[in-house]
């Protein structure tokens, strides 16, 4: 049986994901059957802060369809890359029920790096039309974590599972090429548009699990190392472009097309399914608003990764 890299990068996360469960029933079974000592530390409350680079580790859809006259005639398709690359940075204030375990809350933020997610070939020796996504989001990270002495008082190993949920951001899709892809009007050639849709979505919740080591300083500072794993899906809610003109081969800009365009053609509606009453010339053909957002299919976003972080932690 024949696996597509899809379906292998997902029992890839749910192998790992598996692991990091183990690990931490494992790590409780053990602090549970041995005498929990008392703490030989005053401080119970800790500040982290920590960074590092993620990979993403699967594609999906990101929206920013395109319409236009390209190869073949009035090619529409979805963009496909992943939004799980990039940099997070992480604050955390954290509480230690007992030497062996914690309780903390996490603000993340994150920014996606860009991801070129499609590239369309233009006839008559036109450029291409290219399209990068990525993401900048702010997520809460409630979570638990289990520590197991290796040597003690200087250096722990530690596992934590969590979840992961956004409150601000979006995704942007950013693309540009030749105007002739989206206006074959005569005055064109030689004159490029560039656009940026800013893409909401709907509230989604994720899953985070690390493996870390953790090596004390100083008695209230520590250095920490670890390896991430997050599973996050998102569904498209709202698009919007925020920018999108014509401009010349220096970049000066032609014509601003938010000035001219029907709501239709700058606004998009994403819902479950096209229907009779959907704001759509395909559905709608009879009932159709141009001066409405447009009504069309959401799909879903990934924004998996696995990442590598180091950081300090300050107890208080």
């Amino acid at each position: 049986m024949i696996f597509s890299v899809f379906d292998m990068m997902k029992t890839i996360i749910s192998v790992k994901f598996s692991i990091l469960f183990l690990f931490c029933c494992l790590s409780y079974n053990h602090l549970s059957a041995q005498t929990v000592p008392s703490f030989d530390y005053q401080e119970r409350y800790y500040v982290s802060f920590s960074g590092g680079y993620a990979f993403g580790v699967s594609a999906g859809d990101q929206g920013g369809n395109f319409l236009g006259q390209a190869v073949p005639a009035n090619l529409m398709s979805n963009n496909r890359g992943t939004l799980g690359t990039g940099i997070p940075l992480n604050l955390r204030l954290g509480y230690y029920l007992t030497n062996n375990i914690s309780l903390d809350l996490g603000v993340q933020y994150f920014s996606g790096a860009r991801s070129q997610v499609q590239t369309v070939m233009l006839p008559n020796n036109l450029n291409m039309i290219q399209a990068e996504a990525f993401t900048e989001q702010l997520r809460i990270n409630p979570s638990i974590s289990f520590y197991v002495p290796i040597i003690t008082n200087m250096l722990d190993a530690y596992s934590r599972l969590g979840l992961m949920v956004p409150v601000a951001g979006a995704a942007f899709i950013d693309a540009k090429g030749s105007a002739m892809a989206i206006d074959n009007a005569p005055a064109l050639p030689g004159v490029n548009f560039e656009r940026m849709e800013r893409i909401s979505g709907n509230f989604g919740m994720g899953f985070t699990g690390a493996l870390g080591l953790e090596y004390a300083l100083k008695p209230r500072l520590g250095l920490f190392a670890e390896v991430e794993a997050m599973h996050l899906n998102i569904t498209r809610n709202q698009g919007e472009f925020t920018k999108f003109r014509f401009v010349d081969g220096d970049g000066n800009e032609v014509q601003d097309l938010r000035s001219v365009l029907p709501t239709s053609l700058l606004e998009t509606n994403y819902v479950e399914a096209l229907g009779e009453n959907s704001n759509n010339l395909l559905s709608n053909p009879t009932g159709f608003n141009p001066e409405r957002p447009m009504d069309m299919p959401t799909s879903t976003s990934f924004y998996h990764h696995l990442s590598t972080q180091v950081g300090l932690k300050f107890r208080f």
